[in-house]
């Protein structure tokens, strides 16, 4: 019972460090100029990318999304913090909502999501800030 639980914790950690490790990469950043730019050790990063930091803190996960122009709620959710003022995208919602739902799943109907947001002409990044708070 132990090790389901140990894996469970470790599952977000290792999608999450996947999220980073492909976003830096895409974006041609070796692991010291992303340290450099957000003041996380890359050291530190190569920790989270390896899914070895199973909830880094909240500072390093903000400074990640603006260095990685990740959404900062899309880290928080994946490792199930709160985000203060911004909701997640769809697929990290679903990760931390649904944890048991397999990757497969979640895959599938971020592709369905995405065409139904295509299909009825709605933005996918929401209304600008605060827009939505009157009504």
């Amino acid at each position: 019972m132990e090790t389901r639980h140990m894996q469970k914790q470790a599952e977000p950690a290792a999608r999450l460090g996947l999220l980073i490790q492909q976003t830096r990469q895409s974006q041609r950043l070796s692991l010291r100029r992303l340290g450099s730019m957000s003041g996380i050790p890359h050291s530190t990063i190569v920790r989270i990318e390896r899914g070895e930091i199973a909830r880094p803190r909240p500072d390093m996960l903000t400074a990640l999304a603006k260095t990685l122009t990740i959404p900062i709620a899309d880290l928080y959710a994946m490792v199930q913090y709160s985000a203060p003022h911004d909701l997640p995208s769809f697929a990290p919602y679903l990760r931390a909502r649904y944890s048991d739902l397999p990757a497969q799943a979640i895959e599938e109907l971020s592709r369905y999501f995405q065409h139904l947001a295509s299909r009825e002409g709605v933005s996918l990044e929401g209304p600008p800030n605060h827009e939505d708070e009157n009504r």
